[in-house]
């Protein structure tokens, strides 16, 4: 698994349990308040699965980061989140990214968990960076383009420095068609262990926020099964496994101050 800095995790688990993120590809702009067992969340705006794969490519594939002012920027290729968001197998629409961007930097968020209460948007701004990239190709001698820095508000700074970080490549997040599925996969990696004898189908499309008809959604499930087993997640009827340990949370990594694997937040 290559990962652009060691020290950023993909995803941390507050956001996709308290269903930040509609368990859809198609999002509507909305307000609406979530209540969960791990908390709640008011969000204001428009997020969906392609957005959490936009924000896990951008962790996953950053080049450079520090925190400045409370703030964490990273920068980041275009090029190679365009290729990212294709799952690795095509490229992925610069129009459709840009969209997936504005919404990111006009979405707002109130979360409140026993130790974690924010409010703000999740990106402050995303402008050209200074750093330069030069590309061999056949047809010239080569091209420079700008590198891209993200900067991240400091309320999600703080939220992420507080939270439980996880590790996995997600392009194969990428290449599932279903919203309802990737929102359930990336429940399912949120946790370390699973209960005693899986989780129940019925009960991880509750936990994701699908708001679809469950045989369906089982239906989208089974379909996409090859594709969950490279996230270490097996499907066995109505049942979902999580391997132990599943392939994309074994490697660990390094932390920069602040960033927490172990420490609790619920």
């Amino acid at each position: 698994m290559k990962h652009g800095i060691e020290h950023l995790p993909t995803a941390t688990v507050t956001p996709v349990r308290l269903c930040a993120f509609q368990a859809t590809r198609r999002p509507k702009q909305l307000v609406k308040t979530i209540n969960t067992v791990f908390g709640s969340i008011t969000i204001d705006g428009r997020l969906g699965q392609a957005h959490s794969d936009l924000m896990e490519c951008v962790m996953f594939h950053a080049e450079r980061s520090r925190i400045e002012n409370g703030r964490l920027e990273v920068i980041i290729d275009p090029y190679r989140i365009r290729m990212a968001m294709g799952g690795g197998e095509s490229k992925y629409s610069s129009e459709q990214l840009d969209l997936l961007s504005k919404d990111l930097t006009k979405a707002m968020l109130e979360t409140d968990t026993p130790t974690v209460n924010i409010k703000g948007h999740i990106v402050e701004k995303i402008v050209e960076a200074k750093i330069k990239k030069t590309d061999r190709r056949a047809w010239t001698a080569e091209c420079d383009r700008n590198l891209v820095c993200w900067v991240f508000s400091q309320e999600w700074t703080t939220l992420i420095q507080a939270d439980i970080a996880r590790y996995y490549d997600p392009a194969a997040l990428c290449r599932i068609d279903h919203g309802s599925v990737a929102a359930i996969a990336r429940h399912v990696l949120t946790h370390q262990h699973q209960p005693n004898g899986g989780w129940k189908l019925d009960g991880l499309i509750e936990a994701a926020g699908v708001e679809r008809q469950h045989s369906k959604v089982k239906q989208e499930v089974q379909n996409n099964a090859e594709v969950l087993a490279e996230l270490g997640i097996r499907i066995s009827g109505d049942r979902v496994f999580l391997a132990a340990p599943a392939p994309s949370l074994a490697a660990s990594a390094p932390f920069i101050p602040g960033f927490s694997r172990t420490r609790p937040i619920f």
